[in-house]
């Protein structure tokens, strides 16, 4: 599991500084030229640099590191993620995809929240759940690139009307139609993704000439 560990690293390293780098540089000029066509392209061809990177992340992450971690420290219990690439909504990729973030959002937020003495809806506990996990989600990007600009938080709010949303396809269509699965791979991997990565890198660029 190390050895994955560090051969993945390795991996992503090349991909983002053989593939991403040079992408990145060009939507910067893009911007600046005010071309939505060129943009466009940047950000659709980033959107499977990016996607390669969080897979290659996600295994490293969540398969060969926490395995290993789990081997060192003798943990039975190794399930650390489901199978979120089949999520029929966005609801169950949120539930599957980090099942230790999940459990923990669970037990301290949300279950403190919708129980006495506070007993809120179910609804105002999701809401403040993904509030605060909006805000680390900012300070998680946003320290490193030198950037609180409010970009991952506003993309992890607009989680929950891509919720509402999935689930009502599901409803109308059906769990095994999959356009709840299609809205989660455009809204993550095609727009959300590498259009974040964009706005990050462009304004890090002009804070850092």
């Amino acid at each position: 599991r190390v050895t994955e560990l560090v051969i993945l690293c390795v991996a992503m390293w090349i991909v983002i500084q053989q593939y991403a780098v040079p992408t990145l540089v060009g939507s910067v000029r893009a911007i600046d030229t005010r071309n939505p066509f060129w943009l466009s392209e940047r950000v659709l061809k980033l959107s499977v640099i990016s996607a390669a990177v969080w897979f290659l992340g996600f295994y490293a992450i969540f398969h060969s590191g926490l395995n290993a971690l789990a081997e060192v420290l003798r943990f039975a219990d190794r399930a650390f993620y489901l199978d979120w690439w089949n999520s029929v909504d966005l609801a169950a990729y949120w539930r599957e995809w980090n099942l230790p973030i999940h459990y923990f959002c669970k037990r301290h937020i949300m279950m403190p929240l919708v129980s006495p003495p506070l007993s809120l809806p179910v609804g105002a506990g999701v809401l403040l759940t993904f509030l605060v996990s909006a805000v680390m989600h900012e300070l998680l990007f946003g320290i490193p690139t030198h950037c609180l600009c409010g970009y991952s938080f506003v993309g992890m709010m607009a989680q929950i009307p891509l919720i509402q949303l999935t689930q009502w396809l599901v409803r109308w269509r059906g769990p095994e139609s999959g356009l709840g699965n299609a809205v989660f791979w455009i809204s993550f991997c095609i727009v959300g993704q590498p259009l974040g990565v964009v706005q990050y890198y462009y304004t890090w660029v002009k804070n850092n000439p």
